[in-house]
């Protein structure tokens, strides 16, 4: 959809031919140019997978696009990089295009970082933030629109869990990345299932980092070398936490 002042125009740019690279075919190529140029505003596709299936240079494609300002459409895959939503810690900026630190929930993840190190489980800081009347994420984040599903009702809006801190502890975007590709649509049943972080596409420094990679390296370590409980974690030989 080329930018324009006035009525917006809609072009149809082929893509797919035979079993070639969509990559590298010319309508492809030619969409590129148009995005290279500024006068594009949104790219519109079936699904993701018409862009490719080399997940490396498909992020390295989103990149290009995010860059430039480019809202990406994936109708059966339900993507829309304008309406994505931020992780907890973070809030976009005016044009929705780049994440920008939310100090009062940055402070949050960087306690909850610091609490691992000293010791505590989940199960434990979850305690420690609902008795603090700590705001969950869902709860935080709709106060400036940015959750899912605003309808859904929350019992408590300070009821932290340990499955919520142990998503903010494994979170590579509090290192200022973005991470592209973590689920993708199964041929059989068309439901996204995550894969494993060796097939994710990583942009480094896309924003502003909240944890830095020596603490974040270390809580994983931390966490390696712990078991899981019904409430909680604990290091082996110790009571659970």
């Amino acid at each position: 959809m080329p930018a324009g002042m006035g009525c917006q125009t809609l072009r149809t740019l082929p893509m797919m031919v035979s079993q070639a690279p969509v990559l590298t075919a010319p309508g492809f190529l030619a969409m590129m140019e148009e995005v290279e140029a500024g006068r594009v505003e949104a790219i519109v596709i079936k699904d993701m997978s018409r862009l490719g299936r080399d997940y490396l240079k498909v992020g390295q494609v989103m990149e290009v696009l995010r860059q430039r300002g480019v809202r990406l459409i994936a109708i059966n895959d339900g993507v829309d990089s304008l309406t994505g939503t931020v992780i907890y810690g973070y809030l976009w900026d005016e044009k929705r295009e780049h994440w920008l630190v939310d100090e009062e929930a940055a402070e949050v993840v960087r306690r909850i970082f610091s609490l691992t190190l000293e010791g505590y489980g989940p199960y434990q800081i979850a305690c420690k933030l609902s008795a603090d009347r700590i705001e969950i994420p869902v709860v935080h984040l709709a106060r400036f629109n940015e959750v899912v599903n605003h309808s859904k009702p929350v019992k408590d809006p300070y009821g932290w869990g340990s499955s919520t801190i142990v998503n903010i502890l494994k979170k590579r975007e509090y290192l200022g990345h973005t991470i592209n590709f973590k689920t993708r649509k199964h041929f059989k049943d068309k439901k996204s299932h995550y894969v494993s972080e060796d097939e994710w596409t990583i942009f480094e420094n896309t924003h502003e980092a909240i944890i830095d990679q020596q603490t974040f390296d270390l809580v994983q370590k931390i966490r390696s070398n712990v078991r899981r409980y019904p409430n909680g974690w604990a290091k082996p030989g110790t009571d659970p936490v």
